[in-house]
This record gives structure tokens, C-alpha cells and sequence, in this order.
């Protein structure tokens, strides 16, 4: 007799079982129940043991007494319980793709129908093709419909027996003009992917001739193709940065046909705007902060940045941000209170916190940003330093100047002690530091040495974090 583990939390099965949802467990347990599928009890009852733990919110299980229950009182047997635990987990792999064609009707009337096709059962065949040729035209155009439209026209050209007849019009211009915008849409994606990591990550990838795809592309009628134009548009944006033509026949695409995309097409497109946005941004074009601000701003309302009901935190930090550079305060005030629920749950206070304290330096409700602040240690990094430099100008705008003169010390020694802090956001931060240092000594209307520090502050206002505050701080000083 094998001496068997009592606590597991590794098994390949129960961690299957730990990520799936309730509801999935519920289906399971009633599929392990079918003779169609299930000829032995063992995984029910392997099954049923192990949803107990993970119910209970367990991180692994007891295995002998799991082996009890799937065996009763025969020894335990370490090889046969992996062998139980390896088929049933081949199961629930039958499970879930039985639960993925069930929530498809399109896919299950094509497996009908290909099956139908292969033995020849009419009646399924022609109600098979029917109701795929009505679900077909009753959605929109995305690369989902070009790719079962490809793969309907096919088996309709096998079910019609178009190879061997002589006396009809096959379907061959369908197949061909279906496969042809699929494999454009995802030839434009991996580009699109490419180039990005290829400037982000310095990663190469070979994709082929793009240049190629991009002729045949421009001959094409995008006009009747509203997935493939987007999918153009968004591509040009990346590959080429400098026209900006591409983003605003995207944007306006968008504003057409987003709520009527797959969600994640939806969100990738969107995104890909976003970014031209953001790269026009941090080359000095400001009016693309109102873009970027538009664009989120109706993709908030069409729901489609909510990812299985939540909101990413970066997203909602950016339109906090770029609603505050607009001068929208309320806007975002509003926008924090009414959203944060939606976040994940292990940051929501803290970035609702964070966002709050910005909007607040922004009303120049500066009380309230020390309530929220003045103890607070974040562990995220960029957290840490945005806080910081709220606190900062809060101080000063509070002629806290004691307070000041130690906080500014205490942010010096943090940068210069953070290794983990890229070198040119330390940077920006020292900057900050050391302009505001000069601030505060500087005598009000000493005209030529604000005049040397308005030079300095401006000669480094790429690479100075709240640039724009140091130069209205020093204006109202040299009055």
C-alpha cells in the first residue's frame, strides 16, 4: 500500500475545478451523470468530492479523504488515483467543448450539417444549411461572419456536389471573396501586433508582405466591408503615425459600427485609437487629449470596456487623467464615485482613493487631499509617485513650508533610493523636487532670478513632472 498525500492543491483536475464558474460546476456534475458519456461512477464521485473543497473555498483537497469517497474502504492507491483524476479530466474537457457548442446555434448547426453532409441525411442537411444561411444574414460583418461564411459556403459547395456537375453556377466567387477578407482582417491584426511589439518590445516578426495584402486592400470595395475598413484604418495608424487622416476615418468607423462588433473587436479597434492619441500627445499635440477623452468617453457609454463586468484600473486612471487635463474636475469626480464598483475588487478603494486626491488638487480642495493622502503608502510604484507630488503642491499651495521643506527631502532620498523607478520618470520627479526647492526660496518680484528660473524650468519641461503648475507658481511670484 502506497502512503498517499493528505492535502493536494496542484492536481491538474482540481485546479480545472477551482477556475470554472458555480454554474459550470452545476452542468458538470449533471453531464458526469449521463450513460451517454460517463460508463464508470469514479468521476462523478472524484468530481463531487472535490467541488466540496472548492465550494468551501478550500486551496486544495484531502486526498484520502477524497479517495474515500471514490473508493470506500480498499487501500488507497496513489497510481489509480492519478489514473482516476487523468480521466476524468479528459471528461471535463469533453464537457466544456460540449458546453461551447451549446452555447453557439450557429456551431452546432454546423457540426449538424457537416455530419449530415458526410452520411447523407437530407432533411438535416437542407434545415442545417437554412438556418445558417438566416443567422449568417441576420448579423453584422465582422471577421466572424467572413469566417463562417467561408465555411458555410464550403460545405454548401460539398453538400451541392458543385464538383461534379456540369449544368450549374457553383459558389466559387462566395467561398473565394469570404476567405479573402477573414484572412485580410487577421493578416492586418498580426501586422498591427507586430509593429507594436516591434516599437514597444524591440521584438522582429515575419507576417509576410503586408504590402501585398495593403494593394489588393485599396482595389477592394471597403465601403460594403465596414470590419475590414476598420481593421484597415486601425492598422494604418500604427504604420503610419504621422497621417493622421487614418485615425479619423477609424474614429468616425467607430462611431458607426462599434456597438456592433464582437466585444473584444470592439475594444482592440478602440485601443488601437487610444494609442495614436496617446503617441500624438507625447509629441506635444494637446488637442488629442479631447480625442483621446471622446473616444473613451463613448466607448464607456457602449459598455465596451467592461471586461466580464469589470473596469481595468489603467483605463480608469486615464480618463480620470484626461478629464482632469481638459479641466473637467467634476466630470471626473462624478465619473469616480459612479464607476468605481466596477473595478476589481483587490484595488477598488485604493485607486478610487488616488483618483479622488487628483481630482481634489485639481478643485483645489486641498483640505480633502490631505485626508486622503498625508498616510497613505501605495504599493504600486506609479501610485506612490503621483500621490507624492499631489502632496507636494498641496503643501505648498497650504504655505505648509516646514511641512514642505521635509516632504521634499524625504521624495528626494525616495527617488533616489527606488532602483526599480525608470531613469527618466526619476527623473521628472527630481525635477519637480528640485524646481519647487527653488520656489520656495526665491524672493516675490525678484524679476531676474525668476526670469533664470522660468528658463530652467522651461529648457527641462519635457523631463519635469506638473510642469505647467511650476511656471504658474513662479508667475504669481515674480507679480
Amino acid at each position: 500500500m502506497l502512503k498517499m498525500e493528505k492535502t493536494v492543491s496542484s492536481n491538474r483536475l482540481y485546479r480545472t475545478l477551482v477556475a470554472m464558474e458555480a454554474s459550470l460546476h452545476r452542468n458538470l456534475v449533471r453531464f458526469l451523470q449521463s450513460p451517454l458519456y460517463v460508463n464508470s461512477r469514479h468521476p462523478l464521485l472524484l468530481c463531487e468530492g472535490m467541488l466540496e473543497c472548492v465550494t468551501a473555498g478550500a486551496s486544495g483537497f484531502n486526498k484520502e479523504k477524497i479517495w474515500k469517497k471514490v473508493a470506500g474502504n480498499t487501500a488507497s492507491n496513489d497510481v489509480l488515483f492519478r489514473k482516476y483524476c487523468s480521466e476524468t479530466l479528459k471528461l471535463v474537457h469533453l464537457f466544456l467543448a460540449h458546453e461551447s457548442l451549446a452555447a453557439s446555434k450557429i456551431s452546432t448547426d454546423f457540426e449538424a450539417l457537416d455530419f449530415a453532409i458526410e452520411h447523407r441525411i437530407e432533411p438535416v442537411m437542407q434545415s442545417a444549411a437554412s438556418s445558417i444561411r438566416e443567422d449568417l444574414n441576420g448579423s453584422f460583418r465582422s471577421v466572424n461572419y467572413y469566417y463562417n461564411s467561408y465555411r458555410f459556403e464550403k460545405q454548401y459547395y460539398t453538400m451541392m456536389d458543385f464538383g461534379v456537375k456540369v449544368d450549374q453556377k457553383a459558389n466559387l466567387t462566395e467561398i473565394s471573396t469570404s476567405l479573402d477578407v477573414f484572412y485580410w482582417i487577421e493578416k492586418l491584426k498580426l501586422a498591427s501586433a507586430a509593429i507594436s511589439q516591434k516599437k514597444t518590445l524591440n521584438y522582429s516578426y515575419d507576417t509576410g508582405d503586408i504590402e501585398a495584402v495593403l494593394t489588393q486592400i485599396r482595389r477592394f470595395p471597403l465601403e460594403h466591408h465596414p470590419a475590414l475598413a476598420l481593421e484597415y484604418y486601425a492598422f494604418l495608424t500604427v504604420y503610419d503615425e504621422e497621417e493622421a487622416v487614418n485615425y479619423y476615418k477609424l474614429k468616425q468607423g467607430l462611431e458607426q459600427f462599434a456597438d456592433l462588433l464582437p466585444r473584444k473587436d470592439a475594444l482592440d479597434l478602440i485601443d488601437a485609437a487610444l494609442h495614436f492619441c496617446t503617441g500624438r500627445i507625447n509629441k506635444g499635440n494637446q488637442d488629442f487629449i479631447r480625442e483621446y477623452f471622446e473616444l473613451f468617453e463613448n466607448g464607456l457609454k457602449k459598455g465596451i470596456f467592461l471586461i466580464k463586468g469589470e473596469l481595468a484600473v489603467w483605463r480608469f486612471n486615464n480618463i480620470v487623467a484626461a478629464a482632469l487635463r481638459l479641466g473637467k474636475a467634476d466630470w471626473a469626480e462624478d465619473f469616480i464615485e459612479t464607476n468605481y464598483p466596477v473595478l476589481p475588487e483587490d484595488s477598488r478603494e485604493n485607486t478610487r482613493t488616488f483618483n479622488l486626491a487628483r481630482v481634489y488638487r485639481y478643485q483645489k480642495r486641498y483640505g480633502k487631499v490631505l485626508e486622503l493622502l498625508r498616510n497613505v503608502e501605495y504599493a504600486d510604484i506609479g501610485y506612490n509617485l503621483i500621490s507624492k507630488a499631489v502632496l507636494l503642491i498641496t503643501y505648498y499651495e497650504l504655505n505648509e513650508w516646514e511641512t514642505l521643506g521635509s516632504f521634499t527631502v524625504s521624495f528626494r532620498t525616495f527617488l533616489n533610493r527606488q532602483r526599480d523607478i525608470p531613469v527618466q520618470r526619476r527623473e521628472g520627479y527630481l525635477n519637480l523636487v528640485r524646481f519647487t526647492r527653488k520656489l520656495m526660496k526665491l524672493e516675490k518680484k525678484d524679476l531676474k532670478s525668476a526670469d533664470k528660473l522660468r528658463a530652467d524650468i522651461i529648457q527641462n519641461r519635457s523631463n519635469t513632472v506638473n510642469h505647467d503648475w511650476l511656471l504658474e507658481k513662479l508667475n504669481e511670484k515674480a507679480r
